[in-house]
């Protein structure tokens, strides 16, 4: 009967483990794509010189992998193109036994 229980624990502690490993690769996986996203959605706004279609089209691809795209916007010139703009990159992620978080990344537009 001994043995029993140690089987149940060890096979219990094994599967608690593997889980907790899934959930943090996950997590991990997870913050590398919205890095990723975050560096394309620069790289196509600063090419289409911050083009307000562009930046539509950026905000709702965000929103279709469930990130949050927003802008804070330093200079504009006299046709209204957008220079210096701070751009974030908002999303969750859960960590075992922590719980569900945000974070926010941004990068420079110029």
């Amino acid at each position: 009967m001994d043995d029993l229980l140690k089987v149940f624990m060890g096979t219990f502690f094994l599967i608690l483990i593997t889980n907790t490993g899934m959930l943090l690769i996950s997590s991990s996986i997870y913050a590398r794509q919205a890095d990723k996203a975050l560096s394309n959605y620069e790289r196509a706004i600063e090419n289409a010189n911050s083009s307000e279609d562009v930046v539509k089209s950026c905000v709702k691809d965000a929103a279709d992998h469930k990130f949050k795209l927003t802008f804070d916007t330093e200079k504009q010139d006299y046709a209204g193109r957008v220079y210096n703009s701070q751009m974030y990159l908002t999303y969750s992620f859960f960590i075992p036994f922590v719980g569900s978080h945000e974070k926010t990344v941004s990068a420079t537009i110029d």
